[in-house]
């Protein structure tokens, strides 16, 4: 696929996606989310990718959400409507990558935006950060998990408040809700979205990948099933390779050296 909403950029391990429609405050019109899918397919394909950062482009916008402009013009409920499935497909790619993956965010994340940022594994924001699911000033409301992800993040009482009112959390309030992990000086936002990406790349693919499996995947089961499959990743992992590299790592009073097992490499959710 050719690119023309998004940005691709490799450091190493650590693979930065930026959203690039900086004059649209990086809204994302249906192609944008095509682009964005085949990025991530592409990337959870590649063994040598370990973490993947999302950010959007021009320091004013992580995403304003879908593109309004664009479903004004499509009229057709159909369209609009694969457009909405479009946008939960994406979510649920990037909340099931077997990869760990951070929102690095500044300015708005509205809407979809927001979606896609609660959707990712670690989210760091930029003083300027403004979230939002803002659907209700619209007579409408989230259609990519925003109503399921929100309240089981920050808390129903919290979540539904913003959902009910459509106000904007600051990057601060943000913080204190739990939204998010760390909050940066603007200009710092990427370097420390790489930092954190490079110590994961730094870890076990396969023991981050069983992470992401256990809390995802665990989160919607009873406690008895959520422990058996963190049971079962434990012992799927007993054996492995890195295990081994991890333990033998600590007794010689070295650095372990990761990534000797095969990755699961499977197609996206």
């Amino acid at each position: 696929m050719v690119y023309r909403d998004i940005l691709r950029a490799s450091d190493g391990p650590v693979e930065t996606i930026t959203i690039n429609r900086p004059e649209r405050r990086n809204a994302c019109r249906f192609r944008t989310l095509d682009e964005l899918r085949d990025a991530l397919e592409r990337c959870c394909g590649d063994p040598a990718i370990r973490v993947v950062i999302v950010t959007g482009a021009g320091g004013k916008a992580f995403s304003a959400g879908a593109d309004l402009k664009e479903i004004a013009q499509a009229r057709e409920a159909a369209r609009i409507g694969n457009g909405i499935r479009k946008w939960s497909r994406l979510v649920r790619a990037i909340e099931t990558l077997p990869k760990p993956v951070i929102a690095g965010v500044s300015g708005f994340a509205l809407g979809g935006g927001t979606e896609m940022a609660i959707a990712c594994h670690i989210r760091i924001a930029a003083e300027s950060a403004r979230f939002g699911l803002s659907e209700i000033l619209r007579g409408h409301i989230p259609g990519a998990g925003g109503t399921v992800r929100l309240p089981r993040l920050i808390g129903e009482g919290p979540g539904l408040y913003y959902l009910l009112t459509g106000e904007q959390i600051p990057a601060d309030r943000a913080l204190a809700l739990g939204l998010v992990s760390r909050v940066v000086p603007d200009d710092r936002l990427l370097p420390a979205c790489m930092e954190v990406a490079h110590h994961l790349a730094s870890l076990s693919p396969v023991a981050l990948d069983a992470i992401i499996r256990s809390v995802v995947h665990g989160r919607d089961a009873s406690l008895d099933a959520a422990l058996a499959l963190e049971w079962s990743l434990c012992e799927e992992l007993r054996d492995s390779l890195d295990n081994r590299e991890g333990l033998a790592a600590f007794v010689e009073k070295r650095v372990p050296q990761y990534g000797r097992d095969p990755l699961r490499l499977a197609n996206l959710e």
